[in-house]
């Protein structure tokens, strides 16, 4: 409930004497807190009503475990009731006085209140809340507690220092933040509840606030109220940089504001007066048809940025406005025309975009309202907007028409926009040109009119900040929208020297939750190019269903795609290395959505290479081609991909051997999505011994296994492939192992300085092989050999010794399988 009360025992005793039963001795109590007092209730028909006294003494309600309303209830309080039970209710003198009191982080201060109840009514002496002798919040008066009962109060409160309520106004959820500054207030009032009418007066001060971010110098307001009228004078709002006043006088027939103003910056900007014939009884508001309508509102050089910034918050939008708003005639067939401008607007997130300017004209005759405005932007073409809304005053302010009903008319018309200027809305395009049209028709209900509208553009040119996307060029879109569908009858583009075409529709069936069926045609559409990866794609895709579980489908085959994957071969014993344990991790995916609705969106997607167009593989060392043969499926959240990449072409040139790859597999599996497996057979000839290597387990941690002709351990062979040298011959020759590394670092060196990436230097200066300290078999002396391989058979090789000897020879490979 609203108020929960835990103490740790009662008592009672009870007696029936002369017809009568008295419950005496009630006690309920804990450590610190009592309730006590007794109740007499006659058992036979009697004119004496029961009777009784409740006596409350908490020295501290905390240890009741007293909450209102969820906080917690602190302090000592003290209360008293002696009095009679008519009817259900209760009649008698009550008083309470309290002290330290607290309810959750609010302090009460001290709490006092002397009332008397009977029949029905409560007739409060005083009650008031005091924190000091200058702060407090009292009241006095009658209030009947019945059900719209009447009242007859006076109150007043003096906060000096109004961070007194903050944590009052937060626990009820009404700021965030703290209140500051000062307030005084009074209302007297009488009247009834139920019947919304009475009278009062009031008067209101408020110096030097601050409400979470909107700051008020002074805030006065008084006035008097009886029923149908109202009378306000003055209202004076003050913040630093604006002073607004007005008075207002609400009378049985008119509504009636006068000696409005508004100065910025001590500069007039606002003025005017105007007289309306409203009314407001317990039947609400009325419209009145027997007094005259008068109003001339004006405005000169209104900035827009002190105006939407008077809550203290940042203002959207800078620039200043100029209008004149004039009312006459008879209720009956009122009119009112409206002509303005505004100038120098600029929205503040996007201050490079440039300023934009409006014109507007409006009028209300033979009951509806009509309006016209141009807008100038830095889009360098006008937009044209114009409305009509028929307005009933009198069926509108009565309520037999509600405003959300009314139907409207309206119409919004741009023809060759400038898209340059998008530029500087969206931090996401390097470069953009071309122009596009907007035509959108409004008409129905306000709250829900129905809309049709189309857009075309063409872009020649569109870049992106990021260099993962590809560059657009000659983009054409044509789109016909409505409340229920968007219709995509053209869009093409050029990405990277591919073409895309995109057509389909999107069907508003079910509420924030479209039905897509849209097609997608690629012919050699750039998607990836970097340092790594150039993939282009030919293809058909498919996105159909619910926007919040749609399905992504099609075939999809690379084309003209490469991939440049280079090798570092220093230090010469790499191929060795071990792979550390905490590198031998599962693939990631390479996307994944957290948020739906693409986190639910499906995948079933093949992509597959065709015959003659494989995926190229390129290097400092390596060359090839792959053919592949994949699917990507899942769902956004969790995308799987399964399937292979082969090979049977791979050549890697290492400095001292040329690896061939006779055949070659990476694998996906469902189970491990994005951890690719390998299987890899090759075969390489260094210094006359022919090896064969077998490569397979998973990609980031593989098994190497070797085997060779005349036959040598395997780290051995791993060693002479990597360094050109078996570890003997190594061990023996340090000034050998030196040269070779002097050579692979020339080889490495060129490799970064030169050009990469030419087929003709990856064939022909391939074909060279250049050994600094190579071991002549024949006379056991150190050389410098440089071989030029032919064929893969056959090669021409040229030796120099140390003594400059120089011998040359052809040599011609026979193998026997």
């Amino acid at each position: 409930g609203a108020v929960a009360v835990a103490l740790d025992e009662g008592a009672c005793a009870l007696t029936l004497q002369g017809g009568t039963a008295r419950f005496w001795n009630i006690i309920l109590k804990d450590a610190a807190n009592v309730l006590a007092g007794e109740i007499s209730v006659p058992l036979v028909s009697s004119a004496t009503p029961p009777s009784g006294s409740l006596q409350l003494n908490a020295r501290d309600l905390s240890l009741a475990r007293m909450r209102v309303l969820g906080h917690p209830a602190g302090g000592s309080l003290e209360a008293v009731w002696v009095g009679t039970l008519e009817k259900g209710q209760a009649a008698g003198q009550f008083n309470a006085s309290g002290r330290a009191l607290s309810w959750g982080a609010f302090s009460l201060g001290k709490f006092h209140a002397d009332a008397f109840l009977k029949e029905g009514k409560m007739q409060l002496d005083e009650g008031a809340l005091e924190w000091s002798n200058s702060e407090s919040l009292r009241a006095t008066g009658a209030v009947t507690l019945s059900k719209g009962g009447a009242y007859d109060v006076k109150a007043e409160a003096r906060l000096p220092n109004l961070e007194r309520i903050s944590p009052l106004l937060e626990q009820l959820g009404w700021a965030k933040s703290k209140v500051s500054g000062a307030l005084e207030a009074r209302w007297a009032g009488s009247g009834s509840l139920g019947s919304k009418s009475g009278a009062g007066e009031w008067s209101l001060r408020i110096k030097q606030a601050q409400w979470e971010q909107a700051k008020v110098e002074l805030l006065e307001c008084n006035g008097h109220y009886v029923p149908g009228a109202l009378t306000v004078a003055p209202l004076l709002l003050t913040t630093k940089a604006t002073k607004f006043s007005a008075q207002i006088d609400w009378r049985p027939g008119a509504l009636r504001c006068s000696q409005i103003a508004l100065e910025q910056w001590g500069h007039p900007a606002l003025a005017g007066e105007f007289v309306l014939p409203l009314t407001y009884d317990q039947q609400g508001l009325h419209w009145v048809e027997d007094t005259q309508i008068s109003g001339l509102l004006r405005a000169d050089k209104l900035d827009l940025a002190t105006l939407l910034s008077v809550n203290g918050a940042p203002s959207p939008l800078h620039g200043s406005v100029q209008f004149a708003l004039t009312l006459a005639g008879h209720p009956a067939d009122p009119t009112a025309t409206l002509r303005g401008s505004a100038s120098g607007l600029r929205p503040a997130q996007t201050p490079k975009f440039g300023t934009s300017s409006l014109t507007i004209e409006g009028q209300y005759a033979q009951g509806t309202l009509t309006a016209a405005a141009t807008a100038t932007t830095p889009l360098q073409a006008p937009i044209l907007l114009s409305a009509t809304l028929p307005v009933p005053l009198a069926d509108l302010f009565s309520g037999k028409v509600a405003f959300q009903n009314l139907p409207l008319l309206a119409s919004l018309q741009a023809t060759n926009l400038n898209l340059v200027p998008l530029l500087h809305l969206w931090p996401g395009l390097r470069k953009i040109s071309g122009s596009a049209s907007l035509d959108l028709k409004l008409k129905g209900p306000v709250q829900n009119p129905a809309w049709h509208g189309s857009l075309k553009a063409e872009c020649p040119l569109l870049h992106f900040a990021s260099d993962l996307l590809p560059a657009v060029g000659g983009l054409t879109l044509a789109a016909d929208f409505s409340e229920k569908e968007l219709r995509l009858t053209r869009l093409k583009a050029d990405l990277g020297g591919g073409a895309l075409e995109i057509h389909g529709a999107a069907a508003f069936a079910a509420p924030g939750n479209p039905t897509l069926d849209f097609t997608a045609k690629a012919h050699e559409v750039l998607v990836v190019r970097n340092s790594k990866l150039a993939l282009r794609l030919n293809g058909d895709v498919f996105l159909k269903g619910p926007f919040k579980h749609a399905e992504i489908s099609g075939a999809v085959s690379p084309t003209k795609s490469r991939v440049q994957r280079d090798i570092e071969v220093l230090p010469l014993n790499a191929l060795r290395m071990e792979i550390p344990k905490e590198t031998r991790t599962a693939g990631k995916p390479w996307f994944t959505f957290r948020k739906p609705p693409f986190s639910d969106w499906r995948f079933n997607v093949d992509i597959r290479t065709t015959p003659g167009d494989p995926v190229l593989l390129r290097g400092n060392r390596l060359r090839g081609s792959m053919d592949a043969e994949v699917r990507l499926e899942g769902t956004g959240a969790a995308p799987t991909l399964h399937g292979a990449y082969r090979s049977s072409d791979l050549i890697a040139s290492l400095p001292f051997a040329r690896v061939e790859l006779s055949r070659g597999r990476i694998w996906y599996t469902r189970d491990h999505p994005f951890q690719p497996h390998v299987d890899f057979s090759a075969e390489t000839e260094v210094r006359n011994h022919r090896i064969r290597l077998y490569l397979h387990g998973p990609a980031n941690a593989p098994h190497i296994s070797a085997s060779s002709e005349p036959p040598e351990p395997e780290a051995d062979l791993l060693t002479l492939i990597a360094t050109g040298a078996l570890p003997g011959d190594s061990s023996e020759r340090s000034q050998a192992l030196t040269n070779r590394a002097a050579s692979v670092l020339f080889q490495e060196f060129s490799e970064k300085v030169l050009p990469s990436g030419e087929r003709e230097r990856f064939s022909a200066l391939r074909r060279f092989s250049l050994d600094l300290g190579a071991v002549n078999n024949r006379t056991g002396q150190q050389e410098t050999r440089l071989t030029y391989r032919f064929r893969d058979d056959l090669f021409m090789i040229g030796e120099v010794g140390t003594g400059g000897d120089f011998a040359g020879r052809v040599r011609y490979l026979l193998r026997f399988r």
